[in-house]
């Protein structure tokens, strides 16, 4: 996903993965931009292990199953939030 697309979805929970600094990716660089650090001081963040994103890998339905915990936990905590407890 672009850096672009991802500011325009302005999502609640990111899961950035983990940078390449050896050799130093240019995705990694990307990490280090002013408007997606104002993005990350809003929005949840979530460390998905690497292994789990293993193409054609059956872990990778682990990797989901954490993305969906922590969405329902978000809105969990948000539903209490409103009810004042």
């Amino acid at each position: 996903v672009s850096l672009e697309t991802l500011l325009g979805l302005q999502p609640e929970i990111i899961e950035l993965g983990h940078p390449w600094n050896e050799p130093p990716a240019l995705v990694s660089e990307t990490l280090r931009h002013p408007a997606l650090g104002a993005l990350l001081e809003r929005a949840a963040r979530i460390d998905v292990p690497d292994v789990l994103w293993l193409c054609g890998s059956l872990r990778t339905l682990e990797a989901l199953a954490m993305l969906r915990r922590a969405r329902e936990e978000m809105a969990s905590s948000r539903t209490r939030g409103n009810r004042g407890e």
